[in-house]
């Protein structure tokens, strides 16, 4: 992965700002076609899914 490159996540990645987004189920593009088919990723029992994720706080600057 990019994710220590890239302007947008190096921030959070630097400072280890990392968490856990609960979610039902993911979509995920299966290339296996030649087509970017959307793909559910779901846990088999239904319960939630536990997905990496680096967090930033955001001001928004109209509201300063």
């Amino acid at each position: 992965e990019t994710v220590a490159e890239k302007p947008s996540f190096r921030h959070a990645w630097r400072h280890a700002q990392h968490c856990i987004i609960p979610a039902v189920a993911i979509y995920e593009p299966d290339w296996r076609s030649g087509k970017a088919i959307a793909t559910r990723i779901a846990r088999a029992d239904g319960e939630l899914l536990g997905i990496a994720g680096l967090w930033e706080q955001w001001r928004d600057p109209s509201t300063d």
